[in-house]
């Protein structure tokens, strides 16, 4: 055939063919890439978008995870009161001293309650702000700040009284008594969520520690933080309980653990403390397993002082690895890394 075509078209003819033929080949190979090319990218693109529209529509809502004091206001107090009961003991009450009847006196105790309580609001309301933080609705944690309450009683000692930490005990257990059962004049009956197995102290101790308060909240299980004290509001022991059960039990038998009365850190009255004895599923022995017992009044020279601070010398002879402050129902940090290492 290439002998035909050069003898008709000559050895030149048949090499301007030749490019002829090739341009066209090479022009057809080009569309074809460029189709081809074409075709990927409309593809790809296509592709894309049904990427994007399959995880727009597949894509699970962002959800966190509510906090536990959430959780039981939404399930049981929606609507209602909810939080603790609290009683304020005056500079009287607390220390024993006898109070001046100037008016100045009386209106600069007052502005110190004042400050201290709504110093106490702004820390305890701590967790509203976290849980805004973490992307909760507005509208329902707003809800639930302006239910909540920490309902102030204020304890006035007589002018000649020097009470004691056993009797302050039984006086203010003996009034949380009555407010939970009926009432009295001056006190309404408890709404379901203000009536706890426990109540909250302020003394002259816990008053400083939040007026004189750091940057909150802080981080968990520091020494210096404000607190409360926290009480409870019936003896889980017993009058009858033979002490000498517990110590044959061992130092792990739950009776051993019971506090009644302790620290709290104040920025962790709704996360951590509030949850767990509104539930009622955890027994005050096993709540307050890792901190120290507490005064309700400070240790004088008076019996009442030198009662509670053998109490708490005695104590820490048994466990001197207890923390001054309640900040979890859950062991702290350094009682999981010793058993770690164990």
């Amino acid at each position: 055939m290439q002998a035909g075509l050069r003898d008709v078209l000559g050895q030149d003819g048949l090499g301007d063919l030749a490019r002829v033929v090739w341009q066209e080949q090479l022009r057809i190979m080009k569309e074809e890439q460029k189709k081809k090319k074409q075709q990927q990218e409309k593809e790809a693109a296509t592709d894309a978008a049904q990427q994007q529209q399959q995880s727009v529509v597949s894509a699970p809502e962002v959800s966190f995870r509510p906090p536990e004091w959430l959780k039981s206001w939404r399930q049981y107090y929606r609507g209602q009161p909810w939080g603790f009961v609290a009683f304020y003991l005056s500079p009287a009450a607390t220390v024993g001293t006898t109070p001046s009847c100037g008016d100045g006196d009386e209106s600069a105790q007052q502005r110190q309650r004042e400050e201290f309580q709504n110093a106490a609001r702004e820390i305890i309301e701590a967790p509203f702000n976290t849980a805004v933080d973490e992307g909760h609705p507005l509208d329902e944690v707003n809800e639930a700040r302006s239910s909540f309450a920490i309902k102030w009683v204020e304890i006035a000692a007589a002018a000649d009284e020097k009470p004691d930490s056993a009797a302050m005990l039984n006086y203010l257990r003996s009034r949380y008594r009555e407010m939970r059962a009926s009432g009295d004049h001056e006190q309404q009956n408890l709404p379901a969520g203000l009536d706890q197995p426990l109540f909250l102290v302020a003394n002259a101790s816990s008053v400083g520690s939040v007026l004189a308060r750091a940057t909150t909240p802080g981080k968990y299980w520091r020494p210096d933080a404000p607190f409360l004290l926290a009480v409870a509001a019936e003896d889980e022991l017993g009058p009858e309980d033979d002490a000498n059960d517990a110590s044959e039990a061992g130092a792990s038998n739950e009776r051993s653990w019971y506090k009644p009365v302790f620290k709290v850190a104040a920025e962790v009255l709704i996360g951590e403390l509030w949850p767990v004895v509104d539930r009622q599923i955890t027994s005050m022995g096993t709540l307050t397993r890792f901190v120290q017992r507490a005064q309700l009044v400070e240790a004088d020279d008076g019996a009442g002082g030198s009662l509670a601070t053998g109490l708490l010398d005695e104590e820490s002879q048994i466990d001197n690895d207890l923390d001054d402050v309640w900040w979890s129902v859950h062991p702290p940090p350094r009682h999981m890394r010793k058993r770690r290492r164990i």
